[in-house]
């Protein structure tokens, strides 16, 4: 089971350091932004957290506790996209990408919380 948080954690991790480097680094999101009714300087904002909270889900596999505090802003970040675009009154294929990364989010927090206290 451990393995499979692991690799879990890595693609989570690597997917959000493209993430955030896609906000930072292009435009690509800003007619999104423009569309959640948030302003455009928050893109880069967001692009920043994800990016660390990615580095810090793969520097997370040595040491669990750096592991849950991304993986637990990564869950809440979800959760405020989730709220988003219910907001705006998306449709709900729209809101499963952000929910089943708030779920992946929630394992990793939940396995590696594990792991810190039988520590």
């Amino acid at each position: 089971m451990l393995w499979l948080t692991g690799i879990l954690q890595v693609l989570l991790g690597a997917g959000f350091i493209g993430f955030g480097a896609t906000k930072l680094l292009t435009n690509t999101m800003v007619s999104e932004y423009k569309r959640f009714g948030l302003p455009i300087w928050f893109k880069g904002i967001t692009g920043s957290i994800e990016g660390l909270c990615g580095i810090l889900l793969i520097v997370g596999l040595w040491y669990p506790l750096l592991a849950i505090i991304g993986a637990l802003i990564l869950v809440f970040m979800m959760l405020g996209a989730v709220i988003t675009h219910a907001r705006i009154r998306d449709p709900i294929s729209k809101m499963a990408v952000p929910i089943l990364l708030f779920a992946a989010g929630a394992v990793i927090v939940i396995v590696n919380y594990g792991m810190v206290n039988m520590s």
